[in-house]
C-alpha cells in the first residue's frame, strides 16, 4: 500500500492570533518539535509574521505565527497589529489563543471581534493549561467560549505537550 492510498492528502494555512504572551510562538515550537520562534515573557517579542511548515505523510500545515494583538500605544504597536490582522486574510483556519492563566478581558474581546469577521473555520485554543487547576480552567473555558462561535475548542499546554497533537488533529 502506498502512502495516502485510502485518504486524501490535506494541506492548509492556519494563523495563530491572540493577545501578547498568549502562547502562540510556544505552541508553534511545540508543533514543530524544535525552537524556531523566539519566546519570551516580554510583550512584542514576535515582531513580524512568519511561517513554519509541518509536513507528514497525510498532511501539511503552514502555520502563520503573528505578533500579539493589543491596544497600541505607539507606532510600533500599530504596525504589529496591522501585521497580525493581515494574517487573517487568505488562510484556511484561524486559531485564537487565550491564556488560561490570565483573566479573559477586553483585549481578548477585541481580538475575537477581529476573528469573527473572517469566514474561515475558527478554533479556540485555551493555552497554558499547565499553569491552572481544573476549576480555574473550567471558568476560563466558559469566559472564552462567550467570545464567539467556535468550530472547535482545544485546551493545551505547549510547555508540557498536553493537547498539542489534539490541536493538530482539529486543524487537519
Amino acid at each position: 500500500m502506498t502512502l495516502n492510498e485510502n485518504k486524501a492528502y490535506k494541506s492548509g494555512f492556519v494563523t495563530l492570533v491572540g493577545r501578547p504572551n498568549a502562547g502562540k510562538s510556544t505552541l508553534l515550537n511545540a508543533i514543530m518539535g524544535k525552537k524556531i520562534a523566539i519566546t519570551s515573557g516580554t510583550a512584542q517579542t514576535t515582531r513580524h509574521r512568519f511561517r513554519a511548515v509541518k509536513t507528514t505523510a497525510s498532511y501539511q500545515l503552514v502555520i502563520v505565527d503573528t505578533p500579539g494583538i493589543h491596544k497600541p500605544h505607539d507606532a510600533l504597536g500599530e504596525e504589529l497589529n496591522t501585521s497580525a490582522l493581515k494574517a487573517l486574510e487568505d488562510v484556511d483556519a484561524v486559531a485564537m489563543l487565550v491564556d488560561s492563566s490570565a483573566p479573559v478581558g477586553t483585549g481578548d474581546e477585541w481580538v475575537a471581534a477581529q476573528v469573527k469577521r473572517v469566514k474561515t473555520p475558527k478554533l479556540l485554543v485555551l493555552s497554558k493549561t499547565d499553569l491552572v487547576d481544573d476549576e480555574h480552567l473550567a471558568s476560563q473555558r466558559e469566559a472564552a467560549l462567550a467570545l464567539g462561535l467556535w468550530d472547535a475548542v482545544v485546551e493545551c499546554s505547549a510547555e508540557t505537550g498536553d493537547g498539542v497533537s489534539l490541536f493538530e488533529e482539529e486543524l487537519v
